[in-house]
């Protein structure tokens, strides 16, 4: 009898695993990102919460509704890593940043999968630590107005920041996210057999 309530609470076990690390990584993500958030370093973290929530899942969940788990896991992930980075960034820019009429100093075209970006200095001639990107349209010399981060944490952005839209994307798909991993045991462990 008790093997089988052991059985039993595995999935379960799982799911709440699958969770911790979500919370694990994610946490640190978020920190990272709110203090680093203008460095080219913060991209790889986007690569770090998708891993781990497909390894997490699979490995829990051996089963075939676990694989299509562990890849439903994985995208949701993926789209919660940029989106809630996205957050972070828009976030830190709406309360602390400022309005700068910046010259472009230098254009870097695209390059391979690296967006087009400008570096720019304010208006007393100091250079503004992080490239604006994407930045297509202006040539060195030209003025451009963007929000920047007095602190030179962030990346500045083109206009005022909207801080809400990824804020709710980003908290839409947490929510799709822990909606699935607290689903699993329901769906995509294997079931004990009868005997």
């Amino acid at each position: 009898m008790n093997e089988k309530k052991a059985a039993a609470a595995r999935p379960w076990r799982g799911a709440l695993y699958a969770l911790t690390v979500l919370l694990g990584c994610g946490v640190p993500v978020g920190l990272l990102a709110a203090r680093f958030g203008g460095s080219e370093g913060v991209d790889l973290l986007h690569v770090v919460t998708p891993t781990a929530m497909v390894l997490v899942v699979a490995l829990r969940f051996r089963t075939k509704a676990g694989g299509v788990a562990a890849f439903a896991a994985g995208a949701l992930a993926f789209g919660l890593s940029f989106t809630g980075i996205d957050a972070v960034r828009a976030g830190a820019l709406a309360d602390r940043g400022e309005p700068v009429a910046a010259t472009v100093t230098a254009v870097h075209p695209r390059s391979g999968s690296t967006l087009p970006s400008c570096e720019l200095s304010r208006p007393d001639g100091t250079a503004i630590r992080y490239r604006l990107s994407p930045c297509s349209g202006p040539r060195a010399g030209s003025r451009v107005l963007v929000t920047a981060d007095p602190e030179e944490r962030q990346a500045p952005v083109v206009g005022v920041p909207d801080a809400d839209t990824p804020l709710r994307e980003a908290v839409g798909l947490l929510t799709a996210l822990t909606a699935l991993l607290l689903s699993l045991p329901l769906w995509a462990a294997r079931r004990p057999q009868a005997g």
